[in-house]
C-alpha cells in the first residue's frame, strides 16, 4: 500500500515536472520569438535611418558640388554609431533620466536633443571636406573662423547654398578632425545647453551625447 503510495507521487511529480517543462519551453520560444521580431524591426529601422542620413548628407553634396563622405565609409560610422547607442548611450540615458526624477526634474527633452547630437556628431566632422580649397584659391583661416565653420556647420552650409555667404576654404585639411576641435565643441555644446536650459543637469545632456558622438566618429577614423 505505500509503495503504491510512493508510485502515485512519484508519478504525480513526474507530471508536474513535465507539464512545467513543457510550459517553460513554450515561453522560451514564444520569447526567442518576438526578440527575433524585435531585432528585424531595430535592423530594419536602422536602415531607414541610415538611408536617411545619406541621403540628407547627398542632398548636401548636391547643392555644394562636393563630395562629403561616401557610402562605405558612412556606413562604418553609422555601425559604430549603433554599437556605442546599444551599449553606451542607452545606460546613460536612463540613469540620466533616473537623475531626472530623484530632483524631479522634466529632462525628455534635453535627453531627446542629446541623442540627436549624439547622432549629429557621428558624421558632421566630414563636413570639413566642404571647406577644403585649392592651393590657390586656398587660405589660412583664423582661430574665429575655424570656429564658426565647426559650431555652425549647418547655418554656414545653409548660407552657402541660398548664396548668402562664401564659405572661406582653408589650406589645412581635416580641420575638425582633432582633439583641439572636440574641445571647442563641447565648449559651445556647454554654452548651448546653458541658453537652452540654465540648470546643471540638462546642460549634460547635450554635453555628454554631443561629445560622445564627435568621439566615435574621431574613433572610427583611428584619430585616438
Amino acid at each position: 500500500m505505500l509503495n503504491m503510495e510512493i508510485t502515485r507521487s512519484v508519478q504525480n511529480l513526474m507530471c508536474t515536472l513535465t507539464f512545467k517543462s513543457m510550459y517553460f519551453i513554450e515561453v522560451i520560444a514564444m520569447k526567442t520569438k518576438i526578440l527575433r521580431q524585435l531585432h528585424g524591426v531595430s535592423e530594419e529601422m536602422g536602415m531607414y535611418l541610415f538611408n536617411f542620413i545619406l541621403f540628407l548628407i547627398q542632398s548636401i553634396e548636391k547643392k555644394v558640388r562636393r563630395r562629403i563622405i561616401v557610402r562605405r565609409v558612412a556606413l562604418e560610422h553609422f555601425s559604430f554609431m549603433v554599437w556605442m547607442f546599444k551599449k553606451i548611450v542607452l545606460p546613460l540615458g536612463f540613469c540620466y533620466l533616473l537623475v531626472g526624477l530623484f530632483y524631479q526634474e522634466t529632462v525628455f527633452d534635453s535627453l531627446l536633443w542629446g541623442i540627436i547630437l549624439f547622432v549629429y556628431g557621428n558624421f558632421f566632422p566630414d563636413f570639413d571636406s566642404l571647406f577644403i580649397g585649392r592651393k590657390n584659391r586656398a587660405m589660412k583661416l583664423s582661430w574665429h573662423k575655424k570656429c564658426l565653420l565647426l559650431c555652425f556647420a549647418p547655418v554656414c552650409i545653409l548660407m552657402f547654398t541660398m548664396g548668402k555667404w562664401k564659405i572661406p576654404l582653408s589650406k589645412t585639411p581635416k580641420i575638425f578632425h582633432s582633439f583641439k576641435s572636440v574641445t571647442i565643441y563641447g565648449v559651445f555644446l556647454s554654452l548651448l545647453g546653458f541658453l537652452l536650459y540654465g540648470n546643471l543637469i540638462e546642460i549634460t545632456s547635450p554635453l555628454i551625447f554631443g561629445l560622445l558622438g564627435y568621439l566615435a566618429h574621431l574613433k572610427v577614423d583611428k584619430y585616438w
